[in-house]
């Protein structure tokens, strides 16, 4: 370092000579942008290199005189050459440098710089290590140990005190703590400051916390704690969080790429980093910037600012587009302060700013930081990378050897593999974007896939198999995985599709199925179960078939020991007949019956048991054959049989009787439509209508088998002038020629002009022509869109008034500000000067209360006296109503404010007070007081929406006829007028419910039909606040000294007005014709001037404007704004500037003395400002 300092002495003269050598090349008459911006660039570069190098005040005279440089650059007249003023400050600031540039030449040494050594980390710090648990200490002293760190573990807080006490000339890098504090101190607070560690000392602390809510570790943050790290301790994880603490460089060190065309800056700013342990490559060239990137692969990239090829805000939006860049940590090394083109740097690709001259410590500590976390996030993207590679190759050994599909939430297929495709038959491009049940076929039972949905839909996996159809429609099987992704709600998004093709197992299955049935068909060849008995008492068998067992569960044998035959397996309530049957057969040489036989395994079946007598030549009986035959299920059969018809009845009275309510429902569905409906076939004969067109044509017109069109013909009058197309768009949709036919027409009824829409429309499907026409009220629907015109006309009026009241206001303003002069200069004149200034007073405050009626826009809720609403109404009133209706206004004292949005509470009183006037044609008075009411909880209970505590009331009583109680209750309702269509929308006493309502309170009407209506709006009054006239600002005679006060104003005359009465007060008076011109004027005159008097709207530049550029010229200097209309976020940015004084247009010489004497006198008082203030 001490070699580049002593280079960079020895090229001051030569970088003094290079600022010397532009600045006489330029001057206001021989301006070159190049040359300036050449200028510019050396002044810049110096005000970094010579704090860098140990002229920190040649490196503040550099950055002075690089300000008004920068100005003329990049300011608002770039490019153009400068003023004398401006050139003037350029001057100054360049002879100044040169000057002391020179004089530090000549004092100090090279050898004589204070030197600063660059930061050098130690290799292998010491960590001391508070363990109390043996095992874990360690783990994690072999953990640091392998790291490179050097570990001293210590059994204690006490261990710990002597360690530091003897170790005072090597103290650790670090002390870790892993251990249980006392409850009463369960971060250890008052052990680490009396230690001296962490934000008590320069040992930072790391503590190990079993609690990891958030409580306990802003308490160990408050503590004084470094950082906090989770029980139990993870070596890898420690080591992170030390090498961050200590700043020690890891095994790879960090690469850092330096663009900059100063050398010695390079060669400076490279030493540090490199005995920071860096790898750092420099480079003057920044062309070779990217060719560098793609060579040298840094982890850091500095940038200067200020270069001639390139600049660095330039560099970092190129790399930035480059996708391999765009995670590149980019910081800027400039001796740049402005905050502006900071930023401006930074949104083009930048992560930080270093301002020159940097400390070491510090520009080691940024790099090594940024260093650190590109490493990071570089890691966590090869971790990504190399997981999402394992899941492709995993994907791809699945794709070969299973089906694999992807269906989104709802069904439809985002993926398809090849097996799945060859399998199906389909290509992938007739599978992506269908529905899963592309593929369904009827196999499963009913509901089979809506519970496969169901089940998948609640997020759980679903295992089974399935039938699928392929293209050609044969099915095949697969046995299948469903599994639902889960957002972040727990709520399914995609579902992947796993299957395994089992067709050949299910034919195999199929094939083995056909194969038990035949084996059994054989076995079971024989349907009945033989024997033969005795035919003589007891009956006893002799012989039972073997396939009995098949029959009864039990063995030949255990029947034919059995003298009966088994009689003690026949049921119970069989027996007795079954044992009176076989004298019977032997009677009648056979018979046949039916029971019930017991099985081995105690259950029942029904048996049919058909016997014969065998008798020999000689005609005497010998035995008794029989069989039994097993008609168990055909006894089922025969019971479900019974039952299912006495179901079947059921059910066909069932649906009969639903059919006659649905047909029920359809006909009250149909009636209860409010449109106008009939339903006919094609030959335009009514199939059905229903009521609401019934009541409106005549009822036999409209019967079931009437002539529809002639009916709508009647009852329409389509035959006759405009209303002919209904019929006839009827019959072409009855024809097929159009499939829709919609018709707008009106119809002039009782109530008043209506409007229908007339719709056809014909069934679909192949069958029998059947048409549905509706006709439809439309009528509400066309005064909302009148009204959404009126709307829109109305805000285009208030739009034009605010611009003609602009106007006004300038043309107002000479006349109300020239007045007291001409009152003064001709006494004798004064009534009259005083009657013109009245009238031009009036006129400014309805031009004020156009504008505040002109709004249009909710604002924001402030409070309100209820007072000054009212007289402000009054004013309106009085130079817009009729002159035969007298207004007057009544409040009470003391009226509490009420909290509300202005501009709507100015509509409501203003909607009564013209309903108010419409009442009276003739003339008459309408009355406005302002009261307090108190409500109690009795009375409010009785009162829709009113809530007990204090009120107050707004009333508007006129004296016309009074509204007819039967519409009391309507005149609220929405589009509800008794005026016609021209004069009323029916919308004004449902806005002003509407607006009331939201600001909490309730309207109360009054009115008897001859006597007059009242209206009373009540708001709820603000606590502790009262309805109190402002106190004036007392205006005492008010003279300047000769101050010098900047008018600006686009208006001539307004300009004369202003200077003639300044210079009356004994101000030196500038003018301006705008904010330009305003600027210019600041230039020559900036030093003299104490106040700047301003309009806001003005052309080429506004007052907004002016005040920007101003504040940069002079700062501190007063500045009041004179506008007729100024929003909310304009008037906001004035107080962001320092500006909270403001005239509104028109004002008198006396608001203009008052407000010059409020910024001028030593001690000033209070007195309106900006909105807001």
């Amino acid at each position: 370092m001490a070699e580049l300092r002593r280079q960079f002495t020895e090229q001051l003269p030569t970088r003094l000579g290079s600022i010397e050598t532009l600045f006489e090349r330029l001057s206001p008459q021989h301006w070159d942008p190049a040359d300036a911006e050449a200028l510019h660039r050396v002044v810049h570069s110096l005000s970094g290199t010579a704090g860098v190098f140990g002229m920190p005040t040649l490196s503040d005279a550099a950055r002075q005189a690089e300000q008004p440089l920068n100005e003329l650059i990049r300011g608002p007249g770039a490019g153009d050459a400068p003023s004398e003023g401006e050139w003037q400050q350029v001057c100054e600031g360049l002879l100044r440098l040169v000057g002391l540039g020179q004089t530090l030449l000549g004092q100090v040494a090279p050898g004589a710089m204070p030197a600063e050594e660059p930061l050098r980390p130690d290799a292998m710090p010491w960590i001391y290590l508070v363990e109390t648990d043996a095992a874990q200490a360690d783990r994690l002293r072999q953990g640091l140990s392998g790291a490179g760190y050097r570990v001293r573990v210590l059994p204690d807080m006490a261990g710990l005190r002597e360690a530091l006490n003897t170790a005072l000339a090597v103290p650790p890098a670090a002390v870790v703590l892993d251990m249980v504090f006392p409850e009463n101190d369960p971060v250890g607070a008052s052990l680490v400051k009396a230690l001296g560690l962490g934000q008590h000392g320069r040992i930072p602390v790391v503590l190990a916390l079993a609690d990891d809510d958030l409580p306990v570790r802003l308490a160990a943050s408050r503590a004084g704690i470094t950082r906090t790290l989770t029980q139990p301790l993870e070596a890898g994880r420690l080591v992170n969080l030390l090498d961050a603490l200590t700043g020690r460089q890891p095994a790879q060190p960090y690469r850092v790429l330096l663009v900059d065309d100063d050398p010695l800056l390079l060669q400076a700013q490279a030493s540090v980093l490199r005995a920071a342990g860096m790898e750092v490559h420099s480079l003057s060239q920044p062309l070779q910037t990217l060719h560098e990137l793609d060579r040298f692969q840094p982890d850091v990239l500095l940038l200067d600012v200020y270069m001639p090829e390139a600049s660095g805000p330039e560099l970092a939006a190129a790399l930035r587009e480059r996708d391999a860049y765009l995670h590149l940590p980019v910081l800027f090394l400039s001796a740049e302060t402005d905050p502006t083109q900071q930023l401006l740097a930074l949104n083009l690709g930048g992560d930080d700013f270093l301002v020159k001259p940097v400390r070491s410590d510090h520009l080691v500590a940024a790099v090594s930081a940024r260093a650190r976390r590109a490493r990071q996030n570089s890691a966590l993207r090869e971790r990504l990378q190399t997981t999402l590679y394992e899941r492709e190759r995993e994907h791809l050994a699945l794709d070969h050897h299973a089906i694999v599909s992807v269906a989104d939430r709802t069904g439809q297929l985002l993926y398809a593999n090849d097996l799945f495709c060859q399998i199906s038959g389909y290509s992938r491009e007739e599978l992506l974007g269908q529905h899963c049940r592309l593929l369904r076929t009827h196999e499963q039972p009913g509901g089979f896939a809506r519970d496969i949905w169901r089940e998948v839909a609640s997020g759980r996996v679903w295992h089974g198999e399935i039938c699928c159809r392929r293209k050609g429609g044969s099915p095949y099987w697969v046995k299948t995985t469903i599994t639902p992704f889960l957002n972040a709600e727990g709520v399914p998004y995609q579902y992947i599709v796993i299957q395994t093709d089992i067709s050949h197992m299910k034919a195999a299955e199929a094939v083995l199925r056909a194969s038990e049935s035949r084996l059994n068909f054989l076995v079971s060849s024989s349907p009945v179960a033989i024997y033969t008995r005795a035919a003589t008492a007891p009956y006893a068998a002799v012989y039972v078939s073997p396939n009995v067992t098949q029959l009864m569960g039990m063995r030949p044998e255990d029947l034919t020991g059995d003298g009966q035959l088994g009689a003690s397996q026949v049921h119970p309530d069989d027996r007795a007949r079954v044992a009176a049957e076989l004298p019977w057969v032997v009677e009648q040489g056979s018979h046949l019956s039916e029971y019930r036989l017991r099985r081995g395994d105690g259950s029942y079946r029904w048996v049919h048991d058909q016997r014969r007598l065998v008798r020999d030549a000689a005609g005497q009986p010998i035995e008794i054959i029989g069989y039994w035959l097993d008609i168990t299920e055909r006894k089922n059969v025969e019971h479900e049989l019974s039952l299912l018809n006495r179901e079947l009845e059921q059910r066909v009275a069932q649906q009969t009787q639903t059919v006659i309510e649905s047909e029920r429902f359809a006909r009250a569905t149909l009636d209860a439509l409010s449109a106008r409906v009939v339903i006919l076939d094609g030959q335009g004969v009514v199939l059905a209508a229903n009521r609401a067109w019934t009541e409106f044509g005549d009822p036999a017109l409209v019967l079931e088998g009437a002539d529809y069109l002639a009916s709508c013909d009647h009852t329409c009058g389509t035959l006759s002038g405009d209303n002919r197309p209904v019929a006839t768009g009827i019959r072409a949709v009855i024809r097929g020629e159009q499939k829709e036919f919609l018709h707008e027409y009106s119809v002039r009824l009782e109530a008043g002009q209506h409007w229908f829409l007339c719709r056809v429309e014909r069934f679909p499907g192949e069958g029998e022509v059947r048409v549905v026409v509706s006709h439809e009220n439309i009528t509400q629907m066309k005064l909302i869109e009148r009204q959404h015109l009126r709307s829109q006309r109305l805000e285009s009026l208030g739009t034009l008034a605010g611009g003609v009241a602009h106007d006004l206001n300038n043309a107002l303003a000479p006349v109300l500000m020239g007045m007291g002069m001409l009152k003064e200069q001709y006494p004798e004149e004064a009534r009259l000067f005083e009657m013109i200034q009245g009238s031009a007073q009036r006129g400014a405050n309805m031009v004020r209360q156009l504008l505040t009626f002109a709004k249009g826009a909710e604002g924001d809720r402030s409070s309100l006296p209820p007072e000054r609403m009212l007289r402000e109404l009054e004013g309106l009133m009085n130079g817009s109503f009729p002159k035969n209706i007298r207004l007057v206004v009544e409040c009470s004292p003391d009226l509490p404010t009420v909290s509300g949005d202005a501009t709507q509470l100015h509509q409501v009183l203003l909607n009564l007070c013209v309903n108010a006037r419409d009442a009276m044609p003739e003339g008459g008075s309408i009355t406005l007081t302002a009261s307090p009411v108190e409500l109690d909880a009795a009375y409010a209970r009785a009162i829709v929406d009113a809530r007990p505590g204090r009120y107050v009331a707004l009333r508007v009583r006129d004296t016309g006829a009074g509204i007819p109680p039967e519409l009391l209750d309507r005149i609220f309702d929405p589009f509800f007028t008794t005026k016609s269509p021209d004069k009323g929308t029916g919308l004004g006493l449902s806005t002003v419910l509407g607006i009331v309502k939201s600001h909490s309170g309730f309207v109360q009407v009054y009115s008897q039909p001859g006597q007059g209506t009242t209206f009373a709006v009540y708001l709820p009054a603000e606590e502790g606040r009262s309805d109190e006239a402002a106190v004036p600002v007392a205006t005492s005679e008010f003279r300047g000294q000769g101050e010098s006060v900047l008018f600006v104003d686009d208006e001539a005359a307004l300009r004369e007005v202003g200077r003639v009465v300044l210079q009356r007060l004994n101000f030196h008076v500038v003018t301006a014709t705008d904010g330009a011109d305003g600027l210019l004027q600041v230039a020559q005159h900036g030093s003299h001037l104490r106040a700047i008097v301003t309009d806001l709207h003005m052309p080429r530049m506004d007052g907004l404007a002016f005040v920007r550029a101003l504040r940069r010229m002079l700062p501190d200097i007063a500045v009041v704004v004179t506008s007729g209309r100024m929003d909310d976020a304009m008037a906001e940015e004035f107080r962001r500037l320092g500006v909270s004084r403001r005239l509104d247009k028109p004002y008198t010489e006396a608001q203009l003395v008052r407000e010059l004497k409020l910024l001028l006198s030593p001690a000033p008082v209070s007195g309106a400002g900006l909105p807001g203030q």
